[in-house]
Protein backbone atom coordinates (compact mmCIF):
# COMPACT_ATOMS: atom_id res chain seq x y z
CA UNK A 1 0.00 0.00 0.00
CA UNK A 2 1.45 3.43 -1.03
CA UNK A 3 2.53 5.93 1.85
CA UNK A 4 2.33 9.57 1.30
CA UNK A 5 5.96 10.23 3.51
CA UNK A 6 6.45 14.43 4.52
CA UNK A 7 8.84 15.60 6.81
CA UNK A 8 8.33 18.62 9.20
CA UNK A 9 11.07 21.25 8.55
CA UNK A 10 8.99 24.57 8.47
CA UNK A 11 8.40 26.31 11.94
CA UNK A 12 4.92 27.15 13.30
CA UNK A 13 3.37 29.08 15.46
CA UNK A 14 2.32 27.50 18.56
CA UNK A 15 -1.46 27.48 18.99
CA UNK A 16 -2.44 27.90 15.75
CA UNK A 17 -3.80 25.21 13.40
CA UNK A 18 -3.43 25.57 9.89
CA UNK A 19 -6.00 25.69 7.43
CA UNK A 20 -5.61 23.79 4.45
CA UNK A 21 -7.46 21.78 1.79
CA UNK A 22 -8.32 18.45 2.21
CA UNK A 23 -6.22 16.87 -0.82
CA UNK A 24 -3.72 14.35 -1.43
CA UNK A 25 -0.73 17.51 -1.34
CA UNK A 26 -2.19 18.55 1.90
CA UNK A 27 0.34 19.48 4.47
CA UNK A 28 -0.02 18.46 7.96
CA UNK A 29 -0.06 21.20 10.93
CA UNK A 30 2.95 20.29 13.57
CA UNK A 31 1.15 19.39 16.73
CA UNK A 32 1.24 22.46 19.25
CA UNK A 33 3.33 22.39 21.81
CA UNK A 34 2.42 21.11 25.34
CA UNK A 35 2.14 24.35 28.34
CA UNK A 36 4.57 23.15 30.36
CA UNK A 37 8.08 21.77 29.04
CA UNK A 38 10.52 19.67 31.44
CA UNK A 39 13.27 18.90 29.42
CA UNK A 40 13.09 15.77 26.96
CA UNK A 41 9.72 14.54 26.50
CA UNK A 42 8.16 11.87 24.05
CA UNK A 43 4.68 12.36 21.95
CA UNK A 44 1.49 10.29 23.16
CA UNK A 45 2.30 6.86 21.30
CA UNK A 46 5.58 6.38 22.69
CA UNK A 47 5.68 4.34 25.75
CA UNK A 48 7.05 1.13 27.02
CA UNK A 49 5.42 -2.02 25.42
CA UNK A 50 4.30 0.33 22.29
CA UNK A 51 3.31 -1.40 18.82
CA UNK A 52 5.10 0.83 15.83
CA UNK A 53 3.43 0.24 12.35
CA UNK A 54 5.85 -2.38 10.62
CA UNK A 55 6.76 -2.00 6.97
CA UNK A 56 6.34 1.73 7.46
CA UNK A 57 7.95 4.74 7.98
CA UNK A 58 8.34 4.96 12.06
CA UNK A 59 7.86 8.58 12.86
CA UNK A 60 9.08 9.86 16.43
CA UNK A 61 8.37 12.87 17.86
CA UNK A 62 8.66 15.01 20.97
CA UNK A 63 9.85 18.37 22.61
CA UNK A 64 13.03 19.75 24.52
CA UNK A 65 14.48 22.62 24.96
CA UNK A 66 14.06 24.71 21.89
CA UNK A 67 17.67 24.83 19.70
CA UNK A 68 19.02 21.41 21.86
CA UNK A 69 20.31 18.78 19.45
CA UNK A 70 18.09 15.08 19.78
CA UNK A 71 19.43 11.82 18.13
CA UNK A 72 16.80 9.02 18.43
CA UNK A 73 17.58 5.61 17.93
CA UNK A 74 15.54 2.47 17.05
CA UNK A 75 15.89 -1.07 15.20
CA UNK A 76 19.84 -0.42 14.00
CA UNK A 77 18.38 3.18 12.63
CA UNK A 78 19.54 6.49 13.98
CA UNK A 79 18.71 10.24 13.15
CA UNK A 80 19.15 13.58 14.88
CA UNK A 81 17.48 16.57 14.49
CA UNK A 82 17.32 20.02 16.29
CA UNK A 83 14.64 21.09 18.63
CA UNK A 84 12.50 24.18 16.98
CA UNK A 85 11.87 27.59 18.46
CA UNK A 86 8.88 26.19 20.19
CA UNK A 87 10.70 22.95 21.50
CA UNK A 88 9.21 20.23 19.22
CA UNK A 89 11.25 17.92 17.23
CA UNK A 90 10.38 14.69 15.05
CA UNK A 91 12.61 12.06 13.20
CA UNK A 92 11.48 9.58 10.71
CA UNK A 93 12.83 6.27 10.60
CA UNK A 94 13.34 4.04 7.96
CA UNK A 95 10.63 1.11 8.41
CA UNK A 96 10.91 -2.01 10.48
CA UNK A 97 9.93 -5.42 9.40
CA UNK A 98 11.71 -7.09 11.95
CA UNK A 99 9.14 -7.92 15.30
CA UNK A 100 12.07 -7.40 17.99
CA UNK A 101 11.29 -6.27 20.83
CA UNK A 102 13.38 -3.38 20.65
CA UNK A 103 14.17 -0.43 22.22
CA UNK A 104 13.71 2.94 21.46
CA UNK A 105 16.14 5.61 22.88
CA UNK A 106 16.08 9.09 22.91
CA UNK A 107 18.93 11.84 23.95
CA UNK A 108 18.71 15.35 24.41
CA UNK A 109 18.87 17.45 27.28
CA UNK A 110 17.90 14.34 28.87
CA UNK A 111 17.64 10.96 28.33
CA UNK A 112 14.36 8.65 27.80
CA UNK A 113 14.40 4.86 27.29
CA UNK A 114 11.31 2.85 25.90
CA UNK A 115 11.50 -0.79 26.30
CA UNK A 116 9.48 -3.47 24.58
CA UNK A 117 8.71 -1.78 21.46
CA UNK A 118 7.42 -4.22 18.82
CA UNK A 119 6.85 -3.70 15.01
CA UNK A 120 3.19 -4.83 14.02
CA UNK A 121 0.14 -3.66 13.03
CA UNK A 122 -1.71 -0.66 14.49
CA UNK A 123 -5.33 0.04 14.04
CA UNK A 124 -7.23 3.09 14.94
CA UNK A 125 -10.07 1.86 16.92
CA UNK A 126 -13.26 4.86 17.30
CA UNK A 127 -16.78 6.01 17.58
CA UNK A 128 -19.33 6.11 20.32
CA UNK A 129 -20.57 4.03 23.20
CA UNK A 130 -20.59 0.57 20.88
CA UNK A 131 -16.68 0.90 20.33
CA UNK A 132 -16.19 1.96 23.67
CA UNK A 133 -18.65 -1.28 24.91
CA UNK A 134 -16.15 -3.18 27.65
CA UNK A 135 -14.96 -6.55 27.33
CA UNK A 136 -16.46 -7.58 30.87
CA UNK A 137 -19.79 -6.36 29.74
CA UNK A 138 -20.17 -8.77 26.60
CA UNK A 139 -20.97 -11.91 25.69
CA UNK A 140 -19.06 -14.66 26.05
CA UNK A 141 -16.12 -12.82 28.07
CA UNK A 142 -15.51 -15.66 30.25
CA UNK A 143 -12.83 -17.48 27.97
CA UNK A 144 -11.42 -13.65 27.91
CA UNK A 145 -11.22 -12.90 30.98
CA UNK A 146 -9.32 -16.31 31.74
CA UNK A 147 -6.70 -15.76 28.55
CA UNK A 148 -3.02 -15.22 30.24
CA UNK A 149 -1.43 -12.09 28.88
CA UNK A 150 -1.32 -12.43 25.43
CA UNK A 151 1.95 -10.41 24.26
CA UNK A 152 1.40 -9.96 20.68
CA UNK A 153 -2.00 -8.05 21.37
CA UNK A 154 -1.05 -4.65 22.68
CA UNK A 155 -3.63 -2.01 23.93
CA UNK A 156 -3.98 1.56 23.99
CA UNK A 157 -7.05 3.03 25.56
CA UNK A 158 -7.24 7.08 25.46
CA UNK A 159 -9.15 8.46 27.90
CA UNK A 160 -11.98 11.05 26.96
CA UNK A 161 -10.68 14.14 25.86
CA UNK A 162 -12.38 17.44 24.87
CA UNK A 163 -10.63 20.73 23.43
CA UNK A 164 -11.55 24.20 22.19
CA UNK A 165 -8.11 24.17 20.59
CA UNK A 166 -5.74 21.38 19.04
CA UNK A 167 -3.72 20.01 21.74
CA UNK A 168 -0.54 18.07 21.05
CA UNK A 169 -0.61 15.71 23.73
CA UNK A 170 -2.23 12.79 25.86
CA UNK A 171 -0.78 11.09 28.90
CA UNK A 172 -1.53 7.08 27.90
CA UNK A 173 0.46 3.84 28.14
CA UNK A 174 0.13 0.70 25.68
CA UNK A 175 -0.75 -2.20 27.86
CA UNK A 176 -0.11 -6.16 27.21
CA UNK A 177 -3.66 -7.62 26.80
CA UNK A 178 -4.50 -9.80 29.67
CA UNK A 179 -6.74 -10.47 32.41
CA UNK A 180 -5.86 -7.08 33.95
CA UNK A 181 -5.93 -4.98 31.59
CA UNK A 182 -8.79 -6.35 29.31
CA UNK A 183 -11.91 -5.94 31.16
CA UNK A 184 -12.61 -2.37 30.40
CA UNK A 185 -11.28 -2.06 26.68
CA UNK A 186 -13.03 -2.03 24.00
CA UNK A 187 -14.57 -5.51 23.09
CA UNK A 188 -15.05 -4.82 19.75
CA UNK A 189 -11.27 -3.88 19.25
CA UNK A 190 -9.91 -6.92 21.12
CA UNK A 191 -12.25 -9.45 18.75
CA UNK A 192 -10.94 -7.74 15.75
CA UNK A 193 -7.52 -7.60 16.86
CA UNK A 194 -7.45 -11.32 18.11
CA UNK A 195 -8.59 -12.57 14.97
CA UNK A 196 -5.95 -10.43 13.75
CA UNK A 197 -3.38 -11.55 15.39
CA UNK A 198 -4.33 -15.41 14.94
CA UNK A 199 -4.57 -14.88 10.75
CA UNK A 200 -1.12 -13.20 10.74
CA UNK A 201 0.78 -14.19 13.46
CA UNK A 202 2.25 -11.19 14.32
CA UNK A 203 1.97 -8.62 17.12
CA UNK A 204 -1.14 -5.95 16.71
CA UNK A 205 -1.93 -2.86 19.03
CA UNK A 206 -4.93 -1.32 18.86
CA UNK A 207 -5.82 2.18 19.68
CA UNK A 208 -9.46 2.90 21.37
CA UNK A 209 -10.50 5.87 20.85
CA UNK A 210 -14.06 6.15 21.12
CA UNK A 211 -16.53 8.11 23.65
CA UNK A 212 -19.75 7.30 24.41
CA UNK A 213 -22.16 9.78 22.68
CA UNK A 214 -20.16 11.37 20.50
CA UNK A 215 -20.85 12.60 17.12
CA UNK A 216 -19.10 12.45 14.30
CA UNK A 217 -19.03 16.21 14.33
CA UNK A 218 -17.12 15.84 17.43
CA UNK A 219 -14.32 13.82 15.78
CA UNK A 220 -13.67 16.52 12.67
CA UNK A 221 -10.37 18.52 12.91
CA UNK A 222 -11.45 22.15 13.10
CA UNK A 223 -9.90 23.12 9.46
CA UNK A 224 -12.63 20.59 7.94
CA UNK A 225 -15.27 21.26 10.07
CA UNK A 226 -14.67 24.86 8.84
CA UNK A 227 -14.35 23.85 5.51
CA UNK A 228 -17.72 21.44 5.37
CA UNK A 229 -20.99 23.30 4.10
CA UNK A 230 -22.64 21.71 6.60
CA UNK A 231 -20.58 23.52 9.17
CA UNK A 232 -22.94 25.87 10.88
CA UNK A 233 -25.75 23.23 10.89
CA UNK A 234 -23.88 21.55 13.47
CA UNK A 235 -22.19 24.22 15.51
CA UNK A 236 -26.16 25.72 15.83
CA UNK A 237 -27.24 22.43 16.52
CA UNK A 238 -24.60 21.83 19.37
CA UNK A 239 -24.96 25.13 20.80
CA UNK A 240 -28.92 25.55 20.66
CA UNK A 241 -28.53 21.81 22.61
CA UNK A 242 -25.73 23.01 24.96
CA UNK A 243 -27.95 26.22 25.65
CA UNK A 244 -30.59 23.91 26.68
CA UNK A 245 -28.73 21.77 28.84
CA UNK A 246 -27.03 24.83 30.70
CA UNK A 247 -30.67 26.22 31.54
CA UNK A 248 -32.06 22.80 32.17
CA UNK A 249 -29.01 22.18 34.75
CA UNK A 250 -29.09 25.57 36.23
CA UNK A 251 -33.34 24.68 37.32
CA UNK A 252 -32.46 21.76 38.36
CA UNK A 253 -29.90 22.86 41.12
CA UNK A 254 -32.35 26.14 41.83
CA UNK A 255 -34.93 23.82 42.37
CA UNK A 256 -33.23 21.89 44.79
CA UNK A 257 -32.15 19.19 42.38
CA UNK A 258 -35.51 17.19 42.89
CA UNK A 259 -35.15 14.04 40.47
CA UNK A 260 -32.43 12.95 37.90
CA UNK A 261 -29.75 15.24 37.08
CA UNK A 262 -30.53 16.96 33.43
CA UNK A 263 -28.76 15.00 30.39
CA UNK A 264 -26.55 16.98 28.23
CA UNK A 265 -28.78 15.73 25.08
CA UNK A 266 -26.38 16.84 22.29
CA UNK A 267 -25.20 19.48 24.27
CA UNK A 268 -22.37 17.65 25.76
CA UNK A 269 -18.52 17.58 25.57
CA UNK A 270 -18.76 14.66 23.57
CA UNK A 271 -20.75 16.05 21.22
CA UNK A 272 -18.36 19.41 21.04
CA UNK A 273 -17.18 20.13 17.26
CA UNK A 274 -14.33 19.49 16.98
CA UNK A 275 -13.50 18.92 20.34
CA UNK A 276 -12.52 15.00 20.61
CA UNK A 277 -10.22 15.37 17.17
CA UNK A 278 -8.77 18.26 18.99
CA UNK A 279 -8.05 15.73 22.48
CA UNK A 280 -7.63 12.33 20.90
CA UNK A 281 -7.15 12.68 17.35
CA UNK A 282 -4.72 15.47 17.08
CA UNK A 283 -1.81 13.87 19.69
CA UNK A 284 -1.37 10.72 17.37
CA UNK A 285 -0.63 13.00 14.37
CA UNK A 286 1.85 11.78 12.08
CA UNK A 287 1.67 8.26 13.41
CA UNK A 288 2.02 5.34 10.82
CA UNK A 289 -1.23 2.79 10.96
CA UNK A 290 -2.26 0.31 8.83
CA UNK A 291 -5.91 1.37 9.06
CA UNK A 292 -9.39 2.02 11.58
CA UNK A 293 -11.88 1.19 12.41
CA UNK A 294 -15.35 3.17 13.16
CA UNK A 295 -18.88 2.03 14.66
CA UNK A 296 -20.64 5.25 15.19
CA UNK A 297 -23.76 6.89 13.74
CA UNK A 298 -26.89 6.22 17.13
CA UNK A 299 -26.21 9.92 17.58
CA UNK A 300 -26.29 10.98 14.52
CA UNK A 301 -29.56 9.71 13.51
CA UNK A 302 -31.12 13.03 13.00
CA UNK A 303 -28.50 13.82 10.46
CA UNK A 304 -28.74 10.82 7.79
CA UNK A 305 -29.21 12.89 4.83
CA UNK A 306 -25.73 14.51 5.37
CA UNK A 307 -24.11 11.73 7.41
CA UNK A 308 -22.39 9.98 4.31
CA UNK A 309 -20.48 13.62 3.42
CA UNK A 310 -19.28 14.40 6.88
CA UNK A 311 -18.28 10.56 7.13
CA UNK A 312 -16.41 11.15 3.71
CA UNK A 313 -14.62 14.67 5.31
CA UNK A 314 -14.08 12.20 8.76
CA UNK A 315 -12.22 9.25 5.98
CA UNK A 316 -10.11 12.11 4.68
CA UNK A 317 -8.84 13.70 7.79
CA UNK A 318 -7.67 11.12 9.50
CA UNK A 319 -5.92 9.65 5.75
CA UNK A 320 -4.40 12.98 6.51
CA UNK A 321 -3.34 12.96 9.95
CA UNK A 322 -1.72 9.24 9.56
CA UNK A 323 -0.10 10.54 6.24
CA UNK A 324 -1.65 7.56 4.37
CA UNK A 325 -3.87 8.91 1.20
CA UNK A 326 -4.97 5.04 1.03
CA UNK A 327 -5.88 4.56 4.29
CA UNK A 328 -8.33 1.48 4.72
CA UNK A 329 -11.15 2.59 6.83
CA UNK A 330 -13.90 -0.38 7.67
CA UNK A 331 -16.77 0.80 9.50
CA UNK A 332 -19.89 -0.71 11.71
CA UNK A 333 -23.45 -0.43 9.85
CA UNK A 334 -25.97 0.23 12.82
CA UNK A 335 -27.74 -3.34 13.91
CA UNK A 336 -31.34 -3.51 14.33
CA UNK A 337 -32.99 -1.65 17.32
CA UNK A 338 -36.09 -1.84 16.83
CA UNK A 339 -37.28 0.85 19.81
CA UNK A 340 -35.97 3.58 17.29
CA UNK A 341 -38.20 3.62 14.34
CA UNK A 342 -37.40 6.93 13.22
CA UNK A 343 -34.75 7.21 10.50
CA UNK A 344 -32.66 4.09 11.24
CA UNK A 345 -33.83 1.83 8.72
CA UNK A 346 -32.61 5.04 6.53
CA UNK A 347 -29.45 5.53 7.98
CA UNK A 348 -28.23 2.11 7.60
CA UNK A 349 -29.07 2.48 3.52
CA UNK A 350 -27.23 5.58 3.95
CA UNK A 351 -24.38 3.87 5.17
CA UNK A 352 -24.67 1.09 2.77
CA UNK A 353 -24.33 4.06 -0.16
CA UNK A 354 -21.34 5.85 2.05
CA UNK A 355 -19.62 2.42 1.36
CA UNK A 356 -19.68 2.06 -2.42
CA UNK A 357 -18.85 5.72 -2.66
CA UNK A 358 -15.63 5.97 -0.73
CA UNK A 359 -12.50 4.22 -1.82
CA UNK A 360 -10.61 1.97 0.45
CA UNK A 361 -13.47 1.65 2.31
CA UNK A 362 -16.02 -1.29 3.36
CA UNK A 363 -18.73 -2.06 5.95
CA UNK A 364 -19.27 -4.78 8.36
CA UNK A 365 -23.01 -5.94 8.45
CA UNK A 366 -24.70 -6.40 12.22
CA UNK A 367 -28.08 -6.56 11.18
CA UNK A 368 -28.35 -10.38 12.67
CA UNK A 369 -26.74 -9.26 16.00
CA UNK A 370 -28.62 -6.29 17.23
CA UNK A 371 -30.82 -6.74 19.98
CA UNK A 372 -34.18 -5.38 19.40
CA UNK A 373 -34.61 -3.31 22.95
CA UNK A 374 -30.83 -2.35 23.34
CA UNK A 375 -28.81 0.13 21.83
CA UNK A 376 -25.59 -1.82 23.41
CA UNK A 377 -25.91 -5.12 21.88
CA UNK A 378 -24.22 -6.77 24.04
CA UNK A 379 -23.20 -10.10 20.93
CA UNK A 380 -19.80 -7.95 20.22
CA UNK A 381 -17.64 -10.92 19.15
CA UNK A 382 -19.78 -11.07 15.37
CA UNK A 383 -18.73 -7.62 14.94
CA UNK A 384 -15.05 -7.51 15.57
CA UNK A 385 -14.68 -10.54 13.35
CA UNK A 386 -16.61 -9.37 10.27
CA UNK A 387 -14.28 -6.41 10.56
CA UNK A 388 -11.26 -8.04 10.65
CA UNK A 389 -12.36 -10.23 8.04
CA UNK A 390 -12.72 -7.08 5.81
CA UNK A 391 -9.56 -5.73 7.00
CA UNK A 392 -7.72 -9.50 6.11
CA UNK A 393 -9.41 -9.44 2.75
CA UNK A 394 -8.94 -5.80 1.83
CA UNK A 395 -5.62 -4.83 3.66
CA UNK A 396 -3.57 -8.04 3.95
CA UNK A 397 -4.75 -9.74 0.08
CA UNK A 398 -6.64 -12.63 1.36
CA UNK A 399 -8.37 -13.33 -1.95
CA UNK A 400 -9.59 -17.18 -0.31
CA UNK A 401 -11.74 -15.64 2.12
CA UNK A 402 -15.12 -14.07 1.26
CA UNK A 403 -14.82 -10.09 2.06
CA UNK A 404 -18.18 -9.61 4.02
CA UNK A 405 -21.76 -9.50 3.80
CA UNK A 406 -24.31 -10.23 0.00
CA UNK A 407 -24.69 -6.33 -1.53
CA UNK A 408 -27.16 -5.96 -4.12
CA UNK A 409 -25.09 -5.74 -7.65
CA UNK A 410 -28.37 -5.71 -9.64
CA UNK A 411 -31.63 -5.10 -9.65
CA UNK A 412 -33.83 -5.24 -12.89
CA UNK A 413 -37.25 -6.85 -13.67
CA UNK A 414 -37.18 -10.43 -14.63
CA UNK A 415 -36.84 -10.57 -18.58
CA UNK A 416 -39.86 -13.27 -19.25
CA UNK A 417 -42.07 -11.55 -16.41
CA UNK A 418 -41.32 -7.49 -16.11
CA UNK A 419 -43.68 -8.10 -12.67
CA UNK A 420 -40.98 -10.01 -11.33
CA UNK A 421 -38.08 -8.22 -9.80
CA UNK A 422 -34.57 -10.07 -9.61
CA UNK A 423 -31.78 -8.60 -7.24
CA UNK A 424 -28.12 -9.74 -7.35
CA UNK A 425 -25.47 -10.11 -5.04
CA UNK A 426 -22.20 -10.15 -4.46
CA UNK A 427 -19.86 -11.71 -1.98
CA UNK A 428 -22.06 -14.93 -1.93
CA UNK A 429 -19.16 -17.85 -1.24
CA UNK A 430 -20.46 -20.99 -2.25
CA UNK A 431 -24.26 -19.15 -2.50
CA UNK A 432 -26.94 -17.43 -0.64
CA UNK A 433 -29.65 -19.43 1.37
CA UNK A 434 -31.50 -19.02 4.23
CA UNK A 435 -29.97 -21.04 7.68
CA UNK A 436 -30.57 -23.84 9.47
CA UNK A 437 -34.15 -23.20 9.00
CA UNK A 438 -34.67 -22.95 5.83
CA UNK A 439 -37.44 -21.60 3.90
CA UNK A 440 -37.87 -18.31 1.43
CA UNK A 441 -36.06 -15.22 2.48
CA UNK A 442 -37.70 -12.68 4.39
CA UNK A 443 -38.63 -8.90 4.61
CA UNK A 444 -38.35 -7.99 0.93
CA UNK A 445 -41.40 -5.77 -0.06
CA UNK A 446 -42.19 -4.50 -4.16
CA UNK A 447 -42.93 -0.97 -4.14
CA UNK A 448 -45.20 0.20 -7.53
CA UNK A 449 -45.36 3.54 -9.09
CA UNK A 450 -48.17 4.50 -6.54
CA UNK A 451 -46.16 4.11 -3.85
CA UNK A 452 -48.02 0.95 -2.71
CA UNK A 453 -45.96 -1.50 -0.65
CA UNK A 454 -46.05 -5.14 -0.27
CA UNK A 455 -44.06 -7.55 1.15
CA UNK A 456 -42.79 -9.79 -1.29
CA UNK A 457 -43.13 -13.52 -2.33
CA UNK A 458 -39.07 -14.71 -2.61
CA UNK A 459 -37.08 -17.22 -3.75
CA UNK A 460 -33.61 -17.70 -3.89
CA UNK A 461 -32.70 -18.52 -7.37
CA UNK A 462 -29.33 -20.00 -8.63
CA UNK A 463 -26.09 -19.00 -6.95
CA UNK A 464 -26.27 -15.23 -6.25
CA UNK A 465 -30.47 -13.85 -7.20
CA UNK A 466 -33.16 -13.89 -5.56
CA UNK A 467 -36.47 -13.33 -7.25
CA UNK A 468 -39.15 -11.46 -6.24
CA UNK A 469 -43.01 -11.34 -6.85
CA UNK A 470 -46.53 -10.24 -5.67
CA UNK A 471 -49.57 -10.57 -7.40
CA UNK A 472 -50.70 -6.58 -6.36
CA UNK A 473 -47.89 -5.11 -7.46
CA UNK A 474 -47.45 -5.16 -11.65
CA UNK A 475 -45.50 -1.93 -12.36
CA UNK A 476 -42.78 -2.59 -9.55
CA UNK A 477 -40.02 0.41 -9.63
CA UNK A 478 -38.09 -0.05 -5.92
CA UNK A 479 -37.15 -2.67 -3.70
CA UNK A 480 -36.43 -2.80 0.10
CA UNK A 481 -34.91 -5.09 2.44
CA UNK A 482 -35.21 -5.31 5.70
CA UNK A 483 -35.63 -1.78 5.57
CA UNK A 484 -37.61 -1.41 9.35
CA UNK A 485 -35.74 -0.57 12.60
CA UNK A 486 -35.50 -3.82 13.96
CA UNK A 487 -36.24 -6.81 10.66
CA UNK A 488 -35.83 -10.22 11.55
CA UNK A 489 -33.62 -11.32 8.73
CA UNK A 490 -32.39 -14.91 7.16
CA UNK A 491 -30.67 -14.20 4.04
CA UNK A 492 -27.32 -14.57 4.17
CA UNK A 493 -23.89 -16.47 2.37
CA UNK A 494 -22.16 -19.76 2.99
CA UNK A 495 -20.26 -17.63 5.44
CA UNK A 496 -23.14 -17.08 7.59
CA UNK A 497 -22.67 -13.09 6.83
CA UNK A 498 -25.88 -11.50 6.37
CA UNK A 499 -27.33 -9.50 3.14
CA UNK A 500 -26.89 -5.71 3.77
CA UNK A 501 -30.58 -4.34 4.24
CA UNK A 502 -31.12 -1.49 1.42
CA UNK A 503 -33.93 0.29 -0.50
CA UNK A 504 -33.12 0.65 -3.90
CA UNK A 505 -34.94 1.85 -7.08
CA UNK A 506 -34.62 -0.81 -9.77
CA UNK A 507 -31.90 -0.52 -12.29
CA UNK A 508 -29.67 1.80 -9.85
CA UNK A 509 -28.13 -0.33 -6.90
CA UNK A 510 -25.91 3.21 -6.29
CA UNK A 511 -29.25 5.41 -5.67
CA UNK A 512 -31.41 5.73 -3.04
CA UNK A 513 -35.16 5.13 -3.38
Amino acid sequence: MAKLIRRHTEPFMIGLLIVVLLTGGRALAQPIQPETQEGLRLGAPFSDHMVFQAGAPVRIWGWDTPGSGVTVSLAGHEDAVTADDTGYWLVELPEVTEVGPHILRVEGSNTVTVTDAVAGEVWWCSGQSNMQWPVNRSWGQDWVLKMRPQSNIRLLRLPHTGSVRPQADLDVDWQISGPDTLPGFSAVAFYFAHTLQKELDRPVGVIQAAWGGSKIQAWLPPDVLDASPHRDRLVNRYAQAKTRFEQALADWEAGGRVGPRPLPRGGGPNQQPSGAANGMVKPFESMSIRGALWYQGESDIDITGIYGELFAELVASWRNTFRDPDLPVYFVQLPNFAKNQANWANFRNQQRLTALDLSGVDMAVTIDVGKADDIHPPNKLPVGKRLARLALHHTYGRDDMVAGSPRPVEVGPDPEDPRRVRVAFDRVGAGLHTGQAGGPPRTFVLVDRSGARKIADAEIEGKNKVMLSHPEITDPVAVRYANSAGPKVNLMNSEGLPATPFRIRIDSVSEPE
